[in-house]
């Protein structure tokens, strides 16, 4: 299944400029891939997803006041766009804040005009850390404690 990417009308744009220019280098260099099948570009642009080539648009947001919740996350980063989701981490034994959360906005430029503005900045009587979220590690079940 390929990804998703979610992106405005100027980000559909240059990314297919990108993926057109993109798919022509490969396929002038690389012999197998002379073909002009939808697979090749499909593979192409998972690929270019996979290395990083468009940018999520899923936030991570750091150093969050214990008092900080779901709709004052959202309300925070709707100034610069639409938000799709907003979630503050909690702990489930004692349903605390963990002290960080995820927002993710509708395009990739959003996320990073959030990013470059929010980070560093005060939020719930704290200094945020904002930047992309990174794929979660995969975790050894196997050490799990009760």
């Amino acid at each position: 299944m390929p990804f998703r990417v979610r992106t405005s009308d100027l980000d559909l744009e240059l990314k297919q400029i990108f993926q057109n220019e993109f798919v022509f280098l490969v396929r002038s260099h690389h012999p197998i891939l002379k073909t002009k099948s939808k697979l090749t570009v499909l593979s192409l642009t998972v690929v270019m997803n996979i290395l990083g080539v468009f940018m999520s648009s899923k936030i991570y947001v750091g150093n969050l006041g214990y008092s900080v919740e779901n709709n004052m996350l959202a309300d925070k980063f709707a100034q610069f766009g639409t938000v799709e989701s907003a979630k503050v981490i909690m702990d489930r034994d004692t349903n605390r804040s963990k002290g960080f959360g995820f927002v993710e906005m509708s395009s990739s430029s959003e996320a990073e005009a959030a990013i470059a503005e929010l980070n560093g900045t005060e939020f719930g009587g704290r200094q945020i850390n904002v930047t992309e979220a990174k794929p979660m590690a995969p975790r050894d079940n196997s050490s799990r404690r009760y």
